[in-house]
């Protein structure tokens, strides 16, 4: 099935991935469960879904109008490099995988909140000097420190509390009369050795856009344009 696809313009395929696509189909997250569970990281690299032994969804973190002709003008990260090593044919596992390139970034830090009477965790980021708590969908499910589920993880999968993240901007959409970002999908990472390893997903949506509240409400005036490496 693999070999018939690549008779159509999909470019080069990556742990998962589709060159043509990549910025769209980096945008993935874990799919939502009525009551969360223990969850590991089961391979590399962070940003495929086939990192993560969970069922993953790309629907909920797209912004909700796009189509082949506007993806690149939704793009604001600008893939430059892309290299994976596979273990065996091209469209098996990898052992590693690296993306460089440029886009918005925006330090934050992990904050926690305690979700209902569960010993899982709801997470967001803060940004220094915002007043806002981004909500981030981990890759991983976050535990309360020293609860059973939290002994399960690997020690690799759990966030600090106060740690430092870094936000990287893929997509958004623009208003066509106004030219206000009104809705936009970014990736949160751990800086690892240099390198942007994966941790979680943040889309942003505003229905009346202001120069207040778009592109990730406070989110987009604390971003600078850097290059990066996900790995």
């Amino acid at each position: 099935m693999f070999e018939a696809l690549l008779h159509f313009p999909l470019g080069e395929y990556y742990a998962g991935l589709w060159r043509a696509y990549l910025c769209l189909h980096l945008c993935w997250g874990r799919s939502p469960r009525l009551m969360p569970a223990v969850a590991m990281r089961t391979g590399e690299p962070s940003w495929s879904w086939s990192s993560i032994a969970e069922p993953c969804s790309y629907i909920i973190y797209l912004p909700t109008i796009f189509s082949e002709r506007n993806l690149d003008e939704m793009e604001i990260f600008r893939v430059l490099e892309v290299e994976t090593t596979p273990v065996g044919d091209n469209f098996g596992a990898i052992s590693c995988g690296k993306i460089v390139g440029i886009g918005p970034v925006v330090d934050a830090k992990i904050e926690f909140r305690h979700e209902n009477d569960t010993n899982a965790l709801a997470v967001g980021v803060r940004v220094e000097g915002s007043n806002q708590v981004f909500n981030v969908a981990c890759d991983i499910c976050q535990w309360k420190e020293e609860s059973d589920e939290w002994a399960e993880m690997q020690s690799s999968d759990r966030l600090v509390e106060k740690e430092t993240v870094i936000c990287v901007g893929m997509l958004a959409t623009v208003h066509s009369i106004l030219s206000i970002i009104h809705q936009s999908t970014w990736l949160v990472c751990r800086k690892v050795d240099g390198n942007l390893k994966r941790i979680g997903i943040m889309t942003f949506g505003t229905f009346v856009p202001t120069l207040n509240n778009c592109f990730g409400h406070e989110l987009a005036k604390y971003a600078r344009d850097e290059t990066c490496t996900l790995v």
